[in-house]
Protein backbone atom coordinates (compact mmCIF):
# COMPACT_ATOMS: atom_id res chain seq x y z
CA UNK A 1 0.00 0.00 0.00
CA UNK A 2 2.58 2.63 0.89
CA UNK A 3 6.38 2.54 1.82
CA UNK A 4 7.58 4.55 4.95
CA UNK A 5 11.21 6.58 4.61
CA UNK A 6 13.25 7.76 7.36
CA UNK A 7 14.25 11.67 6.40
CA UNK A 8 16.05 14.66 7.65
CA UNK A 9 13.95 18.30 6.90
CA UNK A 10 14.73 21.01 5.91
CA UNK A 11 16.03 22.47 9.43
CA UNK A 12 18.07 18.65 10.02
CA UNK A 13 15.29 17.14 12.16
CA UNK A 14 13.79 13.53 11.48
CA UNK A 15 10.53 13.36 9.25
CA UNK A 16 8.72 10.29 8.18
CA UNK A 17 7.80 10.63 4.52
CA UNK A 18 4.97 8.04 2.89
CA UNK A 19 4.94 7.28 -0.30
CA UNK A 20 1.89 5.32 -1.45
CA UNK A 21 2.20 2.78 -4.26
CA UNK A 22 1.04 3.76 -8.03
CA UNK A 23 -2.09 2.47 -8.65
CA UNK A 24 -3.45 1.76 -5.16
CA UNK A 25 -5.66 4.96 -4.86
CA UNK A 26 -6.48 8.77 -5.97
CA UNK A 27 -3.67 11.25 -5.81
CA UNK A 28 -6.80 13.66 -4.75
CA UNK A 29 -8.13 11.30 -2.38
CA UNK A 30 -5.13 10.70 -0.26
CA UNK A 31 -4.32 14.38 -0.30
CA UNK A 32 -7.65 15.14 0.80
CA UNK A 33 -7.75 13.23 3.82
CA UNK A 34 -4.50 13.82 4.91
CA UNK A 35 -5.67 17.70 4.72
CA UNK A 36 -8.29 16.23 7.59
CA UNK A 37 -6.12 14.62 9.48
CA UNK A 38 -4.38 18.61 9.85
CA UNK A 39 -7.12 19.64 11.88
CA UNK A 40 -6.33 17.06 14.85
CA UNK A 41 -4.46 18.59 17.24
CA UNK A 42 -0.94 18.54 17.76
CA UNK A 43 -0.48 16.19 21.07
CA UNK A 44 -2.67 13.57 19.46
CA UNK A 45 -1.05 12.65 16.07
CA UNK A 46 1.95 13.19 14.33
CA UNK A 47 1.98 16.42 12.70
CA UNK A 48 1.77 16.69 8.76
CA UNK A 49 4.27 18.99 7.46
CA UNK A 50 3.90 18.85 3.66
CA UNK A 51 1.75 16.85 1.14
CA UNK A 52 2.32 16.22 -2.78
CA UNK A 53 2.91 13.67 -5.89
CA UNK A 54 5.81 12.41 -7.00
CA UNK A 55 5.31 11.70 -10.75
CA UNK A 56 1.33 10.25 -9.94
CA UNK A 57 2.46 8.75 -6.28
CA UNK A 58 0.68 11.10 -3.68
CA UNK A 59 2.96 11.64 -0.59
CA UNK A 60 3.05 12.84 2.84
CA UNK A 61 5.53 13.96 4.97
CA UNK A 62 5.04 14.50 8.74
CA UNK A 63 6.68 15.01 12.02
CA UNK A 64 8.81 11.55 12.98
CA UNK A 65 7.95 10.38 16.53
CA UNK A 66 10.80 8.05 17.80
CA UNK A 67 10.01 5.07 19.68
CA UNK A 68 8.43 1.56 19.49
CA UNK A 69 4.65 1.33 18.32
CA UNK A 70 2.81 -0.81 21.22
CA UNK A 71 2.99 -3.79 19.06
CA UNK A 72 6.55 -3.79 19.48
CA UNK A 73 6.54 -2.66 23.07
CA UNK A 74 4.02 -5.43 24.07
CA UNK A 75 6.44 -8.04 22.15
CA UNK A 76 9.44 -6.88 23.83
CA UNK A 77 7.79 -6.31 27.28
CA UNK A 78 4.79 -7.99 27.71
CA UNK A 79 1.05 -6.47 28.38
CA UNK A 80 0.86 -3.34 30.13
CA UNK A 81 -0.35 -3.40 33.75
CA UNK A 82 -1.28 -0.44 35.99
CA UNK A 83 -0.77 2.86 35.77
CA UNK A 84 1.38 2.39 32.05
CA UNK A 85 -2.11 0.60 30.89
CA UNK A 86 -4.05 3.55 32.47
CA UNK A 87 -1.67 6.24 31.13
CA UNK A 88 -2.15 4.32 27.57
CA UNK A 89 -5.81 4.06 27.21
CA UNK A 90 -6.81 7.63 28.42
CA UNK A 91 -4.11 8.88 25.87
CA UNK A 92 -5.66 6.67 23.00
CA UNK A 93 -9.20 7.51 23.90
CA UNK A 94 -8.39 11.86 23.89
CA UNK A 95 -6.64 11.04 20.79
CA UNK A 96 -9.34 8.90 19.28
CA UNK A 97 -12.23 11.69 20.30
CA UNK A 98 -9.87 14.67 18.32
CA UNK A 99 -9.70 12.42 15.33
CA UNK A 100 -13.39 12.19 15.12
CA UNK A 101 -14.10 15.61 16.20
CA UNK A 102 -12.35 16.55 13.49
CA UNK A 103 -14.78 14.39 10.99
CA UNK A 104 -12.50 11.31 10.35
CA UNK A 105 -13.43 8.08 11.59
CA UNK A 106 -10.06 5.76 12.06
CA UNK A 107 -10.29 2.91 10.18
CA UNK A 108 -7.06 0.80 10.90
CA UNK A 109 -6.42 1.99 14.76
CA UNK A 110 -4.66 -1.57 15.89
CA UNK A 111 -1.30 -1.74 18.42
CA UNK A 112 1.34 -1.37 15.01
CA UNK A 113 -0.02 2.21 14.47
CA UNK A 114 -0.44 3.46 18.27
CA UNK A 115 2.84 4.82 19.80
CA UNK A 116 2.66 5.01 23.58
CA UNK A 117 6.02 6.82 23.95
CA UNK A 118 5.98 10.22 24.86
CA UNK A 119 7.20 12.74 22.39
CA UNK A 120 10.72 14.67 23.17
CA UNK A 121 9.91 18.65 23.46
CA UNK A 122 12.36 20.65 21.09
Amino acid sequence: MSTVYLAKGPEGEHVAIKLLHAGLTRAGRFLAKVEEFRQVSAFCTAQVIETGTFGARPYVVSEYIDGPTLQEAVEEGGPLRGAALHRLAIGTMTALVAIHQAGIVHRELNPGNVLPRQRREP
